[in-house]
């Protein structure tokens, strides 16, 4: 959890500036394109400590170390959106030793990266929703991606195997590695 918003610039008075309106988002809930991050971008938080590789926020955007950085550039994923972001605290001080960026990752519809044996909840007003079993196209070949349209537990990020050996090797921490074909879908939890 990351218990705090991400801002244009430092503001003092962080909990009292309505972050909804930001492009970061109100687009995602608007169906809207992403606008990228401006330079400057921060993450204001109420937490003292933040150390981890890689977290979410609402599933708009990710906060990645420099090392999970490093693991994306190796297997050349192509980023929508990569900007430095400072982690502040409410009174504006760094709470993290390691260096991050703000990112948007790449999202496919469920079609361009179903190999024809998936199987998809579609909602209530149509669309497809949830994964119930994902098997991924051998034509496919993004190595870190999300799917358009998930909610809950398949809103996650979802990795090669490449990708997960690569993160392992480089000491990528507080991320759990599933595999596709046995996981349960509604226990995942996204990071």
């Amino acid at each position: 959890m990351l218990n705090g918003a991400l801002y244009d610039r430092y503001y003092p008075d962080a909990r009292r500036i309505e972050v909804g309106y930001f492009p970061w988002y109100a687009n995602p809930s608007r169906g809207k394109a992403h606008e990228p991050f401006p330079d400057g971008v921060v993450f204001i938080t109420e937490e003292t400590r933040c150390d981890f590789d890689v977290r979410s926020d609402l599933g708009f955007y990710y906060l990645i170390s420099e090392r999970f950085g490093a693991v994306l550039s190796a297997l050349s994923v192509p980023m929508v959106d990569v900007v430095p972001v400072e982690i502040l605290s409410l009174a504006g001080e760094r709470v993290s030793g390691r260096d991050y960026c703000v990112s948007i990752f790449p999202s496919f519809q469920p079609e361009e990266v179903d190999g024809g044996e998936s199987a998809f909840v579609t909602g209530k007003f149509g669309g497809i929703e949830r994964i119930r079993k994902l098997v991924v196209s051998s034509d496919f070949s993004c190595p870190v991606f999300k799917l358009v349209g998930m909610v809950g537990s398949s809103n996650s990020l979802i990795c090669s195997g490449n990708f997960r050996d690569e993160a392992i090797r480089r000491g990528i921490e507080g991320v759990e590695f599933l595999d596709v074909e046995s996981v349960d879908w509604p226990a995942v939890k996204p990071v």
